[in-house]
């Protein structure tokens, strides 16, 4: 008897397992519905020099946050949580001083990955001037 209160609690707690990780599962945007498009950049073009709160990034760190000028477009890869990435939106553009502003904010749900994976944006720049003459100064939450 015994036996048989156990198999039955054990079935129990496994149903309800499978019911939490759905649940979890159905809070989390999946990649396709998230905004950007998920990787690197297959295209090349033009590194740009960036800058995360005053700190320039290293362009030789593969996995830090990167820009290019790819056919006249701002193309920004960062990289974080997999269902909660950062989404860069351009808040100026200074002609003078040739620096183009980027404000970062998070996207998806509450619930994140620990993950960490590439997301990649084209973002349209308000210019007259190339894009390679710019620089990118990012601000992070």
């Amino acid at each position: 008897m015994r036996v048989g209160h156990i198999a039955v609690l054990a079935i129990v707690t496994l149903s309800l397992s499978g019911l939490t990780v759905g649940c979890m599962a159905a809070d989390r945007p999946s990649s396709d519905s998230l905004p950007g498009t998920a990787g690197v950049p297959s295209a090349t073009g033009v590194p740009i020099r960036v800058e995360i709160n005053g700190v320039l990034v290293d362009e030789t760190d593969l996995e830090a946050t990167q820009a290019w000028n790819i056919g006249g477009k701002l193309v920004v890869t960062t990289y974080g949580s997999g269902s909660c990435p950062f989404v860069p939106e351009v808040t100026s553009v200074d002609e003078e001083s040739r620096v183009i502003s980027v404000k970062m904010t998070m996207a998806g749900g509450d619930t994140c990955t620990a993950d960490s994976r590439p997301r990649t944006f084209e973002l349209d720049v308000d210019t007259d001037g190339d894009l390679d003459e710019f620089s990118v100064q990012m601000t992070w939450p």
